[in-house]
């Protein structure tokens, strides 16, 4: 994230702050102002080993903490994110606002700011993303609505909490650039000036010459000469009027001309095909990496999955700015509504591992730091019965990446040298790596939290199986954040 401080300069929360207060006074603004650079996502699936194993446990076979197989295959993705021209330029884009200390703060963390606006990924909001597959339908009302869905989704939010179809403000209405505009019959232009006049004859006299001469089947495109937009629109009309089977579209090398398409049915049939397949690419670039968290919104509503964050309510107020809409509720319960509509199981490590875990030492915290890479460090660096191993293809922070890789960074089930742990501290900040610590955090203190609720005098059990672990957790648990 580009900022995290609004623009008021130093600020400190008070204690006695209410989450309403601080919501209002600084996490909002912040979210609604500043940009996203980097999403990290890291997905944990369960290993076919792993689910073997745990079949055989459930049927009696075998010692539930003999087996030493992963019980997660870990994939970490790093996106860069970068609004789209085309989006920016239609004024339905988000500006992108960046804040100086933030920058400096991720230029001391390896961020590649030429990478992130040279190929980040482009990215719309809800409504934006509806507004384009209307457009999209109302060009090609033949297309399917299930490619469509597939980009765009069915399902919004809406105020009651529930989910339901879009409803939209209509769209605007603007020509697109490869069909012949449509003008009403009684707005007809009329030509008054002699050069005007003279114009259209010529480029007309010129047309209907390349229509009647004797021409290889394969030039079937003519450009009519430059003109401004009101010359264009009486060639649209008149070109309309006397020859409807012809196809008129703008030019793209030359500004202010009109290319003449004069095809045969299959022709027609293909180009028609083709600029379908055109359209639905750019459809799916601009929506971007909105697709992705829609995909997953939808899949921790409809399989009820756990997202695990580390001190993330700025993290989920900054996705809700982006792909939901940049202007976030005004109350704090409001916002707390349309996270828990995206993503209805949250967990936070930071609260979790401050909380959740007892100190058998006395009242303070469990841990001399709750910062991600220091719980990372003291719960999962290096442990020989770590369940995490990194899917094949995706070992830029697994034990087979290189070390002479400057780009390779910190590898989980080392052996916890110092090297290790001083490349694992140039790898923090790295959203994808990030992710992956807390994944593996959030695992390591499940296995704690549970191992002192049945009073087994473990201190950490790297096996508990997570899924289990979470939903008796929940009960536990649910509600008891004083900002969740």
């Amino acid at each position: 994230m580009t900022g995290i401080s609004d623009v008021g300069g130093p600020f400190r929360y008070r204690r006695d702050d209410t989450p309403q207060e601080r919501y209002a006074a600084r996490l909002r603004t912040a979210a609604e102002r500043y940009s996203i650079v980097q999403v990290g996502i890291c997905l944990f699936c369960p290993t076919p080993s792993s689910v073997q194993s745990k079949t055989r446990r459930r049927e009696g076979i075998g010692n539930e903490m003999t087996t030493a197989s992963p019980e997660y295959e870990t994939l970490p993705y790093n996106f860069y994110i970068f609004p789209s021209g085309s989006s920016s330029s239609s004024g339905n884009g988000k500006d992108v606002c960046l804040s100086p200390a933030a920058v400096s703060f991720l230029v001391s963390h390896g961020m590649d700011f030429g990478k992130w606006m040279r190929d980040g990924v482009p990215f719309c909001d809800a409504a934006r993303a509806s507004h384009l597959g209307s457009s999209y339908r109302e060009r090609f009302p033949d297309a399917s609505e299930a490619d469509v869905t597939d980009l765009i989704g069915s399902e919004v939010f809406s105020e009651n909490g529930s989910s339901g179809v879009a409803i939209l403000p209509p769209l605007p209405t603007t020509t697109a650039r490869n069909r012949r505009p449509s003008y009403p019959p009684n707005n007809r232009v009329v030509l008054s000036r002699p050069e005007d006049i003279t114009f259209h004859a010529n480029a007309m006299a010129q047309l209907r010459e390349w229509i009647d001469s004797d021409r290889p089947l394969h030039e079937n495109a003519f450009v009519l000469p430059p003109a401004n937009a009101f010359l264009r629109r009486a060639l649209y009309e008149c070109i309309g009027e006397e020859y409807p089977a012809l196809i008129l579209e703008r030019c793209r090398d030359n500004v202010g001309c009109i290319v003449v398409h004069q095809l045969s049915e299959q022709e027609k049939e293909d180009r028609a095909r083709l600029k379908q397949e055109e359209a639905r690419d750019r459809l799916e670039r601009e929506v971007g990496f909105y697709r992705i968290f829609r995909a997953i919104s939808g899949e921790a509503r409809r399989r009820n999955l756990p997202v695990v964050v580390h001190n993330g309510v700025m993290d989920m107020l900054f996705l809700l700015s982006h792909f939901h809409c940049n202007d976030l509720p005004e109350s704090w319960n409001d916002a707390k509504r349309l996270i828990h509509w995206y993503f209805p199981l949250i967990f936070d490590t930071k609260f979790m591992s401050e909380q959740c875990v007892v100190n058998p030492e006395g009242p303070s915290h469990a841990f001399a730091s709750t910062a991600l890479g220091d719980l990372y460090l003291e719960m999962c660096h290096g442990s020989p019965l770590s369940p995490m191993v990194m899917a094949p293809g995706f070992d830029r922070y697994g034990p087979t990446a290189r070390e002479s890789d400057s780009e390779t960074g910190p590898q989980d089930g080392s052996n916890g040298s110092d090297a290790a742990s001083a490349n694992d501290k140039n790898k923090n900040h790295e959203a994808a790596y990030d992710a992956y610590m807390t994944g593996c955090v959030f695992n390591a203190l499940c296995g704690r939290i549970l191992s002192e609720k049945v009073g087994s005098g473990r201190v950490a059990d790297f096996h508990m199986p997570v899924v289990e672990m979470f939903k008796k957790l929940k009960e536990d648990y649910t509600g008891r954040n004083k900002v969740h």
